[in-house]
């Protein structure tokens, strides 16, 4: 008996690049001046995981995010504003943390939402200053 003969159509396969490489821990942010926009624990956290590898680091509550856009963003250049997002609606008399970092012209902007673990943060922040 003879077997039927299939013709399977062709198919495109979609091909995809490689995941981009994961920073090692061990990469410095030396010399780098980040901005952190957030409050609580996890802002704290956030910001001791960039100071650990080696950036100055400023950590600025929902209170003095103005401020930081009329002094810090005139005055001194950052690298990387990092917006760690609240858990609760804003108030209103406060600014919107995203405007407010974009004031500042970093090489780069993070916008974190509530409860990120700082690991995870201080990667995105290498993989960004790359």
């Amino acid at each position: 008996m003879r077997k039927p003969h299939v013709v399977v159509p062709a198919v495109p396969v979609p091909v995809l690049p490689p995941p981009l490489p994961t920073p090692a821990e061990s990469t410095s942010l030396a010399g780098r001046r980040i901005a952190v926009l957030g409050q609580g624990g996890s802002a704290r956290a956030i910001a001791a995981k960039l100071g650990a590898h080696g950036a100055t680091v400023a950590l600025h509550p929902p209170g003095r995010w103005n401020r930081l856009a009329a002094e810090g963003g005139a005055r001194e250049k950052l690298d990387g504003v990092l917006v760690l997002l609240p858990r609760t609606a804003a108030n209103p008399a406060t600014s919107d943390p995203i405007a407010t970092a974009v004031q500042c012209s970093p090489r780069w902007l993070l916008v974190l939402a509530p409860g990120t673990d700082p690991a995870e943060a201080g990667r995105a922040a290498l993989a960004l200053d790359c």
